[in-house]
């Protein structure tokens, strides 16, 4: 799949907002997770596809997009690349159950903003860019009709090239702060890989912008349940008993409480009992959720339990 936001949602540049919602949703529900469970490529696909939503369903975000440079003046202009690098990227390490609840994390980061010394331009001492005398754009005219202007691939729009670097901070341009906590929120429903945003708590760059955190969520595999589609399904022993009398046991479930099942009497080993809307929850759609299913499996008996088990068995039996 392309990296272009446009193509990764199936439109062209000039779409409508109206396009792009439409778009993807329709993808969002084609490559989603829970309908393509253990396909490692549909999930990296659903990521893409919501990247570029995030960016392209807000006016001012897609018009950074569409032309990075033009939103900045033009003999200060940050290509689109230095921008990036504004971003801070983490990973976040979650469990099962914190996956389906969502949690907050407490995250270190170490911000950096423009060098004072320089304001950012890594050195003190300038002379005239050689490419564009010092213009900042080189021209490139077409057919002897059409001229395009473009920035300077030399001096990248600035118009100088540097000579001597800034001692404050020695070329790099920024400084990096002291050490700073920030709690990042976690959705219900996140999936292994899934990559989020907190927008404008990155970097600050040289014009004030600032990159975003994003946070890369891997989650830990929990061999007490397993995720089929937003079904999620796990094993509970039940008496032997009470499988054969039926009864009323009590399930917990991922919000701490817990749900009492009616077991039918005769009821055989590894079957289904399904709650509805206690499952995974859907990441795009906070009114969607799975099930919980609890896979009844017979409990045998310890040594010391097993005389009193097989009593109440023959006397159902009238032995």
């Amino acid at each position: 799949m392309s990296d272009n936001y446009y193509e990764i949602l199936e439109l062209t540049k000039d779409s409508s907002q109206e396009e792009i919602e439409k778009s993807y949703k329709k993808l969002a529900l084609r490559y989603h997770p829970d309908r393509n469970p253990g396909d490692s490529e549909s999930a990296s696909k659903f990521i893409k596809i919501q990247q570029a939503y995030d960016t392209l369903k807000d006016p001012v975000k897609r018009r950074t997009y569409d032309n990075p440079a033009a939103n900045m003046p033009f003999f200060s202009r940050m290509n689109f690349h230095e921008f990036e690098d504004l971003n801070i990227k983490l990973v976040c390490n979650l469990s099962f159950n914190e996956a389906v609840t969502g949690t907050k994390k407490l995250i270190t980061i170490h911000k950096k903003s423009p060098c004072s010394g320089c304001d950012a331009e890594g050195y003190k001492r300038f002379v005239a860019c050689t490419a564009c005398n010092g213009r900042g754009s080189t021209t490139t005219q077409f057919a002897g009709m059409i001229r395009f202007e473009t920035p300077c691939n030399q001096c990248r729009g600035i118009g100088k090239i540097g000579i001597e670097k800034c001692n404050t901070c020695n070329g790099a341009k920024y400084k990096v702060g002291e050490e700073t906590k920030i709690d990042v929120a976690i959705p219900p429903g996140v999936i292994n890989g899934i990559v989020l945003s907190v927008n404008g708590a990155g970097h600050v760059g040289k014009e004030g912008l600032a990159g975003n955190i994003l946070v890369q969520c891997l989650v830990t595999e929990d061999k007490k349940y397993t995720l089929k589609d937003s079904d999620i399904y796990f094993n509970f022993e039940v008496d032997f008993s009470t499988m054969l009398f039926g009864g009323k046991i009590e399930i917990p479930t991922f919000e701490n409480d817990l749900i009492e099942l009616e077991i039918p009497e005769k009821t055989q080993s590894l079957t289904n009992f399904r709650i509805k809307g206690r499952g995974m929850p859907n990441l795009t759609n906070k009114m969607q959720r799975g099930d919980l299913v609890a896979v009844a499996i017979a409990r045998i008996p310890a040594d010391k339990e097993f005389l009193p088990e097989l009593k109440k068995v023959l006397q159902y039996h009238g032995i």
